[in-house]
């Protein structure tokens, strides 16, 4: 863990505050229902054939949760970056417990942030209506830059359309 100087105390007075959907809504129409539906079936299928029934179930139970969770609007999460820390809606991530972050371009820019945790360890939050260098700025005060590529299974669920 690397000790960082203070910033002065007017940067540790300040707030950064924004207001994002959760993720980025894809409109799905019925043939990405009939496509996601055949191609679960065919692997519990396949999980049945090879005498594998607990993998079918976790497929077609897996399956049953996409269908219903790809329906489902995006929450609006309040995000605050302040001298505490990076609070994601009513959970609150101290400075010390981010092991790195970096900033990816795109519309909308993403703030990428690396945790301690176990069950969420990597955190991809939307920047929408501020600049993303005002929140680079501040972040580089408190947390480790480093650069990241975007995650594989971020990339294999726009992919498929979530």
């Amino acid at each position: 863990m690397e000790l960082r100087q203070e910033p002065p105390a007017t940067q540790r007075s300040l707030v950064i505050t924004w207001f994002a959907q959760e993720y980025e809504p894809n409109t799905k129409d019925t043939s990405w229902y009939w496509k996601v539906g055949v191609v679960g079936m065919a692997a519990a299928f396949g999980a049945i054939y090879f005498s594998n029934i607990l993998f079918a179930f976790i497929v077609l139970v897996g399956t049953a949760i996409m269908l219903f969770y790809s329906r489902r609007a995006p929450d609006i999460i309040h995000y605050t970056i302040s001298a505490r820390g990076l609070q994601v809606g009513t959970q609150m991530y101290p400075f010390q417990n981010l092991k790195w972050f970096c900033i990816h371009d795109g519309d909308p820019a993403h703030l990428i942030v690396q945790s301690t945790g176990a069950l969420f360890p990597r955190l991809s939050i939307p920047i929408v209506g501020i600049d993303p260098d005002i929140v680079h700025e501040f972040l580089s005060q408190f947390v480790k830059e480093e650069h990241h590529d975007p995650l594989f299974s971020d990339q294999i669920a726009k992919l498929i359309g979530f």
